[in-house]
């Protein structure tokens, strides 16, 4: 009896204790903010300038004059005795051909290209004088043009002023007979407007230096060595 009596005791004892111990609030999970994981935009960088851009507007300065043949002339002048009398002969022809390339906002920079000549068509006051020039001397058949290409072209102004005669110097490669000798032609240039560019460069040469002979004939006693060059042109866009 006392045995179950203490059985009782205890079970109420444990029932009470129970009860007394107060039951635990579940912990609040602690929820950590989220960052924003979304990628920042980045600034978008500039459009950079195209590079030709420059190089256009530079380039629309400049303007390619072409020789205007029916105003230009390339000449020769050479010097003999004929008869007894001091005579100085001159071949002229139009049949000329080239390229100016100007730049008038920085005339400095300008540039001439190649001048080709027509050698079959120079012409001199003698019918008999033309045909020896063409056959024997020149031998234009073989040989049917004379180039003039320059390589450095100096006494260009800072400054264009129209009307303004300007002293040139203009250095390059002559070929004569598929023989080719540097030179230099002095001369001028005249910026008439911007529609017209006129020149005159001359320079000496000594023909034998191409390997070109003048045959002898009996009523002209001598030759001189050299001959004189000159270019007169015209030119426009």
């Amino acid at each position: 009896m006392r045995i179950q009596i203490s059985l009782i005791l205890i079970v109420s004892a444990l029932v009470l204790a129970a009860c007394a111990v107060p039951s635990a609030e579940p912990a609040a999970e602690a929820v950590a903010p989220q960052e924003d994981t979304a990628p920042a935009e980045e600034p978008q960088a500039e459009e950079a300038e195209p590079v030709a851009e420059d190089a256009e507007e530079a380039a629309s300065s400049a303007v390619v004059f072409s020789i205007v043949s029916a105003d230009s002339e390339a000449r020769f002048y050479i010097d003999e005795v004929l008869r007894g009398e001091d005579v100085t002969v001159v071949g002229i022809t139009n049949e000329v051909s080239g390229e100016i390339t100007v730049d008038f906002e920085n005339p400095s920079t300008s540039s001439l290209g190649p001048i080709t000549i027509n050698a079959d068509t120079l012409m001199t006051d003698a019918d008999g004088r033309n045909r020896a020039l063409r056959q024997f001397i020149l031998q234009t058949g073989q040989f049917p043009e004379i180039v003039f290409a320059p390589t450095s072209f100096d006494g260009l102004p800072e400054a264009i002023e129209f009307g303004t005669e300007y002293p040139i110097s203009i250095t390059g490669d002559l070929t004569i007979k598929d023989v080719t000798q540097t030179v230099t032609f002095e001369g001028t240039v005249t910026p008439v407007n911007e529609s017209q560019i006129e020149g005159l460069a001359a320079t000496t040469i000594l023909y034998a230096d191409y390997g070109i002979t003048i045959p002898s004939v009996p009523f002209v006693a001598s030759v001189e060595d050299d001959v004189i060059l000159e270019f007169a042109f015209v030119a426009a866009p």
